[in-house]
């Protein structure tokens, strides 16, 4: 029995039009797992295909569908049933195939394929790709549909808080890699390296201003802060949201357990990541929901020492919030049946 796997890429693979491939194999527990060349679905192409495109001179297609099949002998198919093959199995083999892909091609741009989190549907078959009876009971077909919307909500109030900002207003470099962090997500180290960025930038120009306020002289500052370049006698981040924000403030980010917790977690996953290629809090891998916790933390942080600082140097922060609600219709009932055909969607 088969269980044919197809992939909406997050990029395309241009594919010339008549070329064989060679379909590989491997073999994972009781699945045989196999390598298809990848297909063109139009109807999820949206108008992008172009007028004409050639691959080594001959006319070529963009391929939009990975195709993967796993065969055994037999599958569970029953509606309340776990998903099989398993997740995990699944996730193997199309991680694999991503990661050789972008290794061998040099395609940098070519983002992660994240199953389950995109749009996929496997068709249970037999061995030679015919139909399978579907007692009652039992599914043909399992499959997700991912939809992304976002939405910038603009009441009068918004739009009076867009032009309330004095003239000559100028974003501070910190609050603009906080909201990057948040855009990079669910890019787990894209996100952490920007929002642990975002906190340093943070202490560096929040301590340059106090200190300006201050009667400390600027060598004394400069001495404090550079020591000739010598970086392992600089004081570290964690003494810059310690030791100095408490000499200039008269509080830590100790004080608040959490957020010191939290801000040491960020650091710790932003150097695994950069310097071992996985974002981890002591031996803790992070998943995408975790790294999103931590992102979001940064807010918390940067909200708690506002309040520590003199009155004249608070940024402001606008508090207005809209309600907004959606709705969006996936399977309209044909009115001519009266009924849907439709398979079932895990």
């Amino acid at each position: 029995m088969l269980a044919r796997l197809y992939i909406l890429m997050p990029y395309t693979l241009t594919v010339a039009e008549g070329e064989q491939f060679r379909v590989y194999e491997r073999k994972e527990g009781d699945y045989t797992v196999r390598f298809l060349p990848p297909q063109r679905d139009p109807a999820l192409m949206f108008g992008r295909q172009p007028s004409a495109l050639t691959l080594n001179g001959k006319p070529a297609f963009e391929a939009n569908v990975m195709r993967i099949d796993f065969q055994k002998e037999e599958f569970d198919r029953t509606a309340a049933g776990p998903i099989d093959p398993p997740e995990d199995v699944i996730r193997r083999a199309v991680g694999d195939f991503h990661a050789r892909l972008r290794f061998t091609t040099r395609a940098a741009h070519a983002s992660t394929v994240s199953f389950p989190w995109n749009q996929w549907k496997r068709d249970y078959t037999k061995d030679d790709g015919s139909e399978l009876e579907t007692p009652k009971g039992y599914v043909r077909t399992r499959g997700s549909i991912q939809l992304q919307w976002s939405f910038i909500g603009i009441s009068p109030e918004i739009w009076d808080n867009v032009f309330a900002l004095p003239f000559g207003f100028e974003v501070p470099v910190w609050d603009g890699l906080r909201l990057d962090a948040l855009a990079a997500l669910p890019s787990i180290g894209t996100a952490l390296v920007l929002a642990a960025t975002s906190l340093e930038v943070f202490i560096s120009v929040l301590l340059d201003d106090l200190v300006s306020r201050q009667s400390l002289s600027d060598s004394l500052w400069t001495w404090i802060t550079t020591r000739d370049g010598r970086i392992f006698q600089q004081p570290s981040v964690e003494e810059q949201f310690d030791v100095l924000l408490k000499e200039f403030t008269g509080h830590t980010l100790k004080e608040d357990e959490a957020l010191w917790e939290a801000f040491k977690n960020l650091k710790s996953a932003r150097n695994s990541f950069v310097h071992e290629g996985v974002a981890m809090v002591g031996k803790t891998t992070l998943s995408k929901d975790d790294a999103a916790v931590l992102v979001g933390k940064v807010d918390n942080i940067i909200a708690k020492i506002r309040e520590w600082i003199p009155e004249e140097m608070r940024w402001p922060v606008p508090q207005v919030q809209v309600n907004l609600e959606w709705t969006h219709t996936l399977i309209e009932q044909s009115k001519q049946s009266g009924a849907a055909d439709v398979s079932r969607c895990d």
